[in-house]
């Protein structure tokens, strides 16, 4: 079971956590925003490190688009039992066939999307190629994009320019690179907003209010706003620089969406121009409209 696997590999962070917490008998305090208790505490903004655990989150995240989160995060089992238990190798090799046959399948409980599902299985082959290229697998990967590889805290709350560092309900400046790097690498129907709120769920960004007992050392802590987005901006430009230009960038494999949308072609075809034959040219007579004609009618 699915939930309880996750459940069980986080158990150790979180009594590691617990002992931080609120004293016995006292109600521990929580962050607002999640709106689950027990989500809160088993899942949201606990820092995951693990390459399976973060396919998994952004394979559900590639289902919700324009959905609740809710109504994707509950039908994780069914994606899990559907889709070989979120095994990457095993998705990549996926067939349209095999897409097909989960469409035809009206009671497997996933949302039943074609553009989605085959994104799912695009995106497990551009993971895969990233989990090879990359020194961390996807882990080191999407940990990069943060100072030091540790949870980036809430303290700084703009950057110079437009994109902000902390939002709930849009994007923020590391987002929006992050969404770039992935595009580039053929991932789809996961954007900047969505991947904002993967950050957080994962734990990469931290989220959690200073009050939260989840978050001991945010009371605590002073850190200089200008400082974390200083590096910030530099790890940002690095990322930057690294990524491959558009003469040296390998072609990547579009889509099947994509693809498709490519080849199709237009629903109304252009008129042909008929060529029209004299009727002097066929032996003929032309039929006369002048008054003569009238006249000899």
């Amino acid at each position: 079971h699915l939930a309880e696997a996750q459940r069980s590999s986080r158990t150790g962070r979180r009594a590691q956590m617990t002992s931080h917490g609120a004293p016995p008998g006292r109600a521990r305090r929580r962050c607002d925003m999640v709106g689950d208790d027990d989500y809160h505490d088993d899942i949201w903004g606990t820092p995951v490190r693990d390459s399976q655990e973060l396919f998994v989150a952004l394979c559900l995240l590639s289902q919700q688009g324009a959905l609740n989160f809710w109504s994707v995060w509950s039908k994780r089992d069914a994606y899990a039992k559907a889709f070989h238990n979120f095994d990457m190798a095993r998705i990549a090799r996926m067939s349209d066939k095999c897409l097909d046959r989960i469409l035809a399948a009206p009671t497997n409980g996933v949302i039943h999307h074609r553009g989605k599902l085959r994104a799912l299985r695009d995106n497990a082959r551009a993971f895969e190629r990233l989990h090879k290229e990359h020194p961390g697998g996807l882990a080191g990967f999407l940990w990069s994009y943060v100072p030091d590889g540790r949870p980036l805290c809430r303290t700084a709350t703009s950057t110079p320019r437009k994109r902000a560092l902390w939002t709930i309900d849009g994007g923020s400046c590391i987002s929006d690179a992050l969404a770039k790097a992935l595009r580039r690498r053929g991932v789809s129907h996961i954007g900047s907003t969505l991947l904002q709120a993967f950050l957080l769920q994962v734990g990469i960004l931290n989220g959690h209010a200073p009050g939260c007992w989840k978050n001991p050392e945010r009371p605590g802590r002073t850190t200089n706003s200008s400082a974390v987005m200083g590096a910030v901006r530099a790890i940002l430009s690095q990322r930057a620089a690294e990524e491959p230009s558009r003469a040296m960038r390998k072609k990547v494999p579009a889509p099947a969406c994509v693809a498709r949308r490519l080849k199709l072609t237009p629903l109304v075809q252009p008129r042909r121009k008929r060529r029209r034959t004299s009727q002097v040219s066929r032996g003929e007579r032309p039929a006369s409209t002048g008054s003569r004609g009238l006249r000899g009618a």
